[in-house]
């Protein structure tokens, strides 16, 4: 029963058959999280990390989240929370040695070498003060979207390896946008 709750939340959120109607798609996504669907719960974390649909941002809401879908196996909120660990503006919430050390094990498979890992891995390393390691991963990340040059996603990448380049790190809430999470 509780998979039929993200179905209905999907379709509230994707526009699937209707109109997208993001304060719906949360209460449905919240009802499935609470049940214990794992890629709910994940949904909830990155609503929280945005502030999207009327939800108040918060870091502690989001690492929540993203660990209890950890818990019931959903493994892409891994990524999800190395992201907030290193990034997070409240820096009592921040822990970049934690976010990299999930994100080397996440990356020891070729095939999870996306842009977006990597990003996260190159954020972990500033927030560490690694930052001629997060120059080199920020790199190799742009690299991987050389077809998306001229998008707000490649630039928002420049971005953070122009502060990695000066030593410092990027701070601050997630940039996806509830249209991207499954991008």
């Amino acid at each position: 029963m509780p998979r039929i709750y993200e179905v209905i939340a999907r379709s509230y959120h994707f526009a699937l058959g209707g109109e997208k109607d993001l304060t719906n798609a949360v209460k449905w996504y919240r009802k499935a999280a609470e049940l214990g669907v794992g890629s709910a719960q994940d949904y909830m974390g990155l609503f929280y990390s945005g502030g999207h649909a009327g939800l108040k941002q918060s870091c502690a809401e989001a690492l929540y989240w993203y660990d209890r879908a950890i818990k019931n196996g959903y493994e892409y909120s891994y990524g999800n929370k190395a992201w907030m660990l290193a990034t997070c503006p409240d820096k009592s919430l921040r822990n970049g040695r934690e976010a990299l050390q999930i994100m080397n094990s996440i990356l020891k498979e070729n095939y999870k070498k996306t842009a977006g890992n990597l990003d996260t891995l190159a954020a972990a390393y500033a927030e560490i003060g690694d930052f001629k390691n997060a120059v080199e991963v920020q790199e190799t990340a742009l690299h991987k979207l050389q077809g998306q040059k001229n998008t707000p996603r490649y630039r928002k990448f420049e971005e953070r390896l122009s502060l990695y380049k000066n030593s410092k790190t990027w701070y601050g809430w997630s940039y996806a946008y509830p249209e991207e999470f499954d991008q």
